[in-house]
């Protein structure tokens, strides 16, 4: 039986580098008390179906994913000297990198290599962190597809941005290039940035003193633009839009200006 689908909310993930204080990564399955003398007692269903408490002895003795236990043919009255235990500690590596996966998706939308990320922080292991991957991307719960362009609607809709900056908050939260560089490329398509750009522009002049010189305007609307993503030739068309006349060639410090 495979895990429900968790609802995940559009949320981004921790920045990449960090790392909860006083948190060493250990593993979290290094071996099971597997009694030769004992029998399993109970196969007890957890967590909506998705996983399989084995107790032998009436003794929780692993947690596994349901397929596991029948892929491993676990029966109540199974004498644990007859589990294999090399096979019965991976699936219990996997079942515990899938429970926290889960609650990872269950919270907010991740991409893979955060993903990956997050459950190696925690002491997985590699072989299990492949597994749950590949398990949660052919369930939907894991695609960096459907993640940047969630993203992107959800920046846009915020500001109008341009595509150097949503490509570099893509790769930010572990898109890969290629998968940002054509979702960005399709989310503008239909986008007029130019437009984008001179309403962007235009609500910042509104808001600027009215004392202050028409150069220094021009420099922050420029500034502004640029740091949003868009093209130094739309930054310049629309400040000239919103400004009016023609803007002087502004160079690469002009983006940044110091207020």
């Amino acid at each position: 039986m495979s895990p429900r689908m968790p609802t995940a909310r559009d949320q981004p993930d921790r920045p990449a580098g960090h790392r909860a204080r006083g948190r060493r990564a250990t593993s979290p399955v290094e071996s099971l008390d597997l009694n030769p003398a004992h029998r399993i007692t109970s196969l007890r269903s957890a967590r909506s179906g998705a996983f399989i408490e084995v107790l032998a002895e009436r003794r929780k003795i692993a947690m596994l994913l349901t397929r596991d236990v029948a892929d491993l043919r676990l029966r109540v009255g199974m004498s644990l000297a007859d589990v294999p235990e090399r096979a019965l500690l991976h699936a219990a590596a996997r079942a515990a990198a899938m429970a926290l996966a889960l609650n990872i998706v269950n919270q907010q939308a991740i991409t893979s290599a955060r993903m990956l990320q997050r459950l190696t922080r925690r002491g997985h292991s590699a072989a299990a962190c492949k597994d749950v991957l590949a398990e949660l991307t052919r369930l939907g719960l894991l695609d960096d597809h459907q993640f940047a362009q969630s993203f992107i609607r959800s920046l846009m809709r915020a500001k109008p941005a341009g595509a150097r900056l949503l490509t570099s908050r893509l790769i930010q939260r572990g898109v890969p290039r290629d998968i940002a560089t054509k979702s960005v490329a399709d989310a503008l398509a239909s986008v007029d940035q130019r437009h984008e750009a001179i309403r962007l522009a235009r609500a910042k002049a509104d808001r600027m003193p009215a004392r202050l010189e028409p150069e220094a305007r021009r420099r922050r609307l420029f500034g502004l633009l640029a740091r949003r993503g868009f093209p130094p030739d739309i930054c310049f068309a629309a400040v000239a839009e919103v400004l009016g006349g023609r803007t002087r060639q502004l160079n690469n410090s002009d983006a940044y200006p110091d207020a």
